[in-house]
């Protein structure tokens, strides 16, 4: 995704383009996120303040969600909801994909939602944002279910393990920490510094065996 109205899909092992969905006049394209059975993408269209959810096999657009400021989605792993954010308010909103029906909405409780993620058995949702703490919540009820504050500054970014007993996480500060998801909650594990960093890190994302993590700052020129 890029500032073009584009969502492109690509093949990993030729660098062939697979499919393309082109909005006219789209603006900036952020947040694009799969199933996990990769029948379905989905990404937010910040100009048109749209959430769009299509199918990878025929390119259909399946639904669209107003939803203004989400800067990230996740789909959950059947493909039948979809998570989004709002960078602009204190709001996650949870949606069906076959319609674009908002299931609920919710106060997260930290000042605007930077990030947001289905964790791997769809059970629960994870989000970041501006008071500095990671939450997650039912993905069926939308209740919290733990809390961890981490910082005093935005944590911008999040990503589940496979296995789903840990998550990453990365923000302004250029640290990037794991946390061990847990029964009674969230318990620190680790925290490394990017001393590149020249804006706070921003995205992170764990290997698929789970072992490593990759970080990425987002440049000011």
């Amino acid at each position: 995704t890029g500032d073009d109205g584009a969502l492109r899909v690509w093949d990993p092992a030729t660098g062939r383009l697979a499919q393309e969905f082109v909005i006219p006049d789209g603006g900036v394209v952020w947040g694009p996120s799969f199933s996990a059975d990769g029948t379905t993408v989905a990404a937010s269209w910040l100009d048109f303040g749209a959430v769009r959810i299509f199918d990878l096999a025929t390119g259909v657009e399946r639904s669209s969600v107003a939803q203004e400021g989400a800067l990230a989605t996740s789909l959950s792993p059947d493909g039948a909801s979809v998570v989004l954010g709002n960078v602009n308010a204190d709001e996650v909103v949870v949606a069906e994909t076959a319609t674009g029906q908002r299931r609920f909405t919710l106060g997260a409780g930290q000042r605007y939602v930077r990030d947001v993620g289905f964790s791997p058995d769809g059970s629960s949702i994870a989000t970041t944002g501006g008071d500095g703490s990671v939450r997650l919540w039912s993905a069926t009820t939308g209740e919290v279910t733990a809390s961890l504050a981490v910082t005093t500054s935005e944590v911008a970014g999040l990503d589940w393990a496979p296995d789903g007993g840990r998550l990453a996480l990365v923000g302004d500060d250029g640290l990037v920490r794991v946390v061990a998801v847990e029964e009674d909650g969230l318990r620190p594990l680790a925290a490394a510094s990017s001393l590149a960093s020249q804006a706070g890190l921003q995205s992170v994302a764990f290997a698929p065996d789970g072992r490593h993590v990759v970080a990425g700052d987002f440049a000011v020129s």
